[in-house]
């Protein structure tokens, strides 16, 4: 059941945020454990890909982000003549569901300048 809100627009939005937020956490085990197998795989392909500079690219980083990824991250944008990386504050590993509105603004952009 949806929770029921009587607040303002951006109390609702948080809300609704953090109703999300713990559906996500609740997935059962075997999703999570499929998910988290699939981890090194990604890490891999990623750990390999290029960016065509003319591509323009945004990386959101957690406000946790350690300085290796944050370094790593660093390099991905360097690729493009128009990259950027953005710590988000106050966010951890899901910033797309603690911070929605930051994921928003950078499509909004990415949309603006292509």
């Amino acid at each position: 059941m949806p929770p029921t809100f009587d607040g303002t627009r951006a109390e609702a939005a948080a809300s609704a945020r953090q109703a999300l937020l713990e559906a996500v956490l609740d997935l059962d085990e075997a999703a999570m454990a499929a998910y988290l197998e699939a981890l090194p795989q990604c890490a891999e392909t990623v750990s390999k890909m290029t960016i065509s500079p003319e591509i323009p690219v945004t990386v959101l980083s957690a406000a946790n982000a350690t300085t290796s990824e944050i370094q790593e991250r660093d390099q991905w944008v360097r690729q493009s003549k128009r990259g950027r990386h953005v710590q988000v504050e106050n966010t951890g590993h899901w910033v797309h569901l603690e911070r929605p509105e930051v994921i928003v603004e950078a499509v909004r952009e990415l949309v603006k300048i292509t």
